[in-house]
C-alpha cells in the first residue's frame, strides 16, 4: 500500500466515523421528561465502548429513522439523496 493510498483510506474511514458518531448522537441522546433523573447518554458522559456497543447493536437490529432513508453518506463521503 502506498502512502497516498493509506492516507486516502484513512480519509474514507474518518468520514464514515463522522457519520457513525452523528448517527449515534442522533439516536442515542434521548431525554425522557417522565424520568428527568435517568442517565442521558450525552457526549460528556459517553465512552468509545458505548459507541462501539451501540454500533454493534445496530448491526443486529438497526433503529429505523426516516432521515437515514432520505440522506445518507456514501463510502466516498458524498451525500446521496434517496
Amino acid at each position: 500500500m502506498t502512502k497516498e493510498t493509506h492516507r486516502l483510506r484513512h480519509v474514507a474511514l474518518h468520514r464514515m466515523l463522522d457519520e457513525l458518531v452523528a448517527d449515534f448522537l442522533r439516536h442515542g441522546v434521548r431525554f425522557d421528561l417522565n424520568k428527568p433523573m435517568a442517565p442521558c447518554p450525552l457526549p460528556s458522559n459517553t465512552t468509545v465502548a458505548d459507541l462501539m456497543a451501540w454500533s454493534h447493536q445496530q448491526t443486529i437490529e438497526p433503529a429505523h429513522d426516516e432521515v437515514d432513508d432520505a440522506t445518507q453518506l456514501t463510502f466516498a463521503g458524498q451525500v446521496q439523496h434517496a
